[in-house]
């Protein structure tokens, strides 16, 4: 009886192992099906890119930015990102950014400080931007450039379309290109003149100042067409002297003040009218 119980046990303990064995290649085969079945969908037209979505914009428009999305429109996203991905970029490849084409962006439109082009299941593109803020017109042979806050030149006009922003003389270079910062190397002129106008801007009063003299940057003279000179010293706390300086504009004088204004003692501010000659009168 004993050898026989331990049989009927045996015989049930391999039942048990095989019923174990079958459920486990079950399972086995259900997951193998269910990844075939994803990396199917995944891969599948149902996954083609067929919209973009950009970031509200100043420069450029929607179809302007679609156009370099043209070689991928109607592709499979997730192949176009592995397509998009070097090698040296593999181990962000789940980030879904079209890399390339994000490059091209950056060189081909000035005006894009940065940008991020995502694929965004299952058929959408997003484009994401930040960009460039414009500072100050630099004179050029006649030919006038607007640079942004970091020194990128962002394109050029001629004096009878130039926006109503200060120009900066004093500054020296040879050439330009657009979409490239004016100087590689430092440059105590031109980082003056970038550190003066981007305050400005913070303050909005760009408008106020027509011409910045950074020739010497330690004495940086100011213009407002017509008839009034800013004597504003060093570039030593821009803040809180530009902060001064456009209360007085506000206040008391404006372009038409026919004088000169000097701020260069730290302490009050001193405002001494030019003589009238007779041939101005």
């Amino acid at each position: 009886m004993e050898k026989t119980a331990e049989k009927d046990n045996r015989f049930s303990g391999i039942k048990k192992m095989v019923r174990e064995h079958k459920q486990a290649w079950k399972i086995g085969l259900l997951c193998v099906a269910v990844i075939v079945l994803t990396v199917t969908l995944l891969l599948s037209p149902l996954c083609g890119i067929r919209r973009v979505q950009t970031s509200p914009m100043e420069h450029y428009t929607q179809e302007e930015l679609s156009v370099y999305l043209e070689d991928v429109m109607h592709k499979n996203g997730f192949l176009v990102v592995a397509d998009q991905t070097t090698l040296h970029q593999s181990a962000h490849i789940f980030s879904m950014r079209l890399q390339k084409i994000e490059n091209r962006m950056l060189f081909e439109l000035p005006y894009l400080e940065s940008v991020v082009v995502r694929y965004s299941f299952p058929n959408k593109v997003k484009i994401d931007v930040t960009e460039r803020q414009a500072s100050f017109l630099l004179e050029h042979y006649g030919i006038y450039l607007l640079v942004d806050t970091h020194g990128v030149v962002l394109e050029t006009f001629t004096q009878e379309d130039c926006p109503d922003m200060p120009v900066v003389k004093g500054i020296e270079f040879d050439a330009y290109k657009i979409g490239v910062s004016i100087s590689e190397k430092q440059n105590a002129h031109i980082d003056t003149a970038i550190g003066l106008c981007n305050m400005m801007h913070q303050l909005s009063m760009s408008s106020y100042i027509d011409i910045i003299d950074v020739t010497d940057y330690n004495d940086i003279k100011l213009y407002c067409a017509p008839s009034l000179t800013i004597l504003f010293g060093s570039g030593s706390n821009v803040g809180m002297r530009l902060t001064e300086l456009k209360g007085i504009l506000d206040s008391d004088l404006n372009g038409d003040s026919n004088g000169v204004l000097d701020m260069r003692s730290g302490g009050h501010t001193i405002f001494t009218k030019n003589e009238v000659t007779e041939e101005q009168t």
